[in-house]
């Protein structure tokens, strides 16, 4: 069974830089990338709309159950960082309606898809925070993504984000301040606090 690590944070704040860093120096780890590109490919061909409660719904169980497939393809292998993970799906799930005013209950309406993805969740997350001058520094300088919803993320999410993870959930993540980290120190951070804990869970 394997020990898996996710990364979370905000957009821009360095996961994928991070977790690049870790595919190319912990050859024990294997790196999976958020891919959204299939879950949203589906959602374009049957037309769902993100801001209905219909579309909304029906978008999150396409993602809930693609996020189920990656950990079933990942619990295979001996050490996993996932660059975003479930815990990412089960926060849009339940925080995104709020952040745009939608009094929707998902809880309720998704109980046993976010059942079934909380069996799901890694071993060990680490959140990556930093102010948002830097956030948006990183966004302004990063020409390879589009970001769209970038400024609604940064606004209205990630007050959202920072609460539930850092104080509401049973769960608390480790956390990493990453500012004023370059690419580097940023990656061997990463990488000494993955070491860390497989140290601790897989004792010589």
């Amino acid at each position: 069974m394997a020990v898996i690590f996710s990364l979370q944070g905000c957009m821009a704040v360095g996961k994928t830089t991070a977790a690049k860093y870790v595919e190319e120096n912990m050859p024990s780890v294997f790196v999976s990338y958020e891919n959204p590109a299939p879950m949203l490919s589906e959602v374009k061909q049957r037309g769902l709309q993100q801001n209905t409660f219909e579309g909304f719904t029906e978008i999150q169980r396409i993602f809930i159950r693609a996020e189920i497939q990656r950990w079933e393809q990942n619990k295979k292998k001996d050490y996993v960082l996932l660059d975003l993970g479930p815990e990412e799906i089960e926060f849009f799930t339940l925080f995104y309606p709020k952040s745009m005013g939608f009094d929707w209950n998902m809880e309720l309406h998704l109980e046993t898809e976010l059942n079934a993805l909380r069996q799901c969740m890694a071993d060990h997350v680490l959140f990556l925070d930093s102010n948002v001058n830097t956030l948006i520094e990183h966004k302004e300088n990063d020409i390879t993504r589009r970001r769209g919803a970038f400024e609604h993320y940064l606004t209205n999410m990630l007050p959202l984000k920072k609460d539930w993870f850092l104080s509401k959930r049973d769960i608390k993540p480790d956390i990493l301040v990453v500012d004023n980290m370059d690419k580097i120190q940023l990656g061997e951070a990463v990488a000494s606090w993955m070491n860390k804990h497989i140290a601790l869970d897989c004792p010589a």
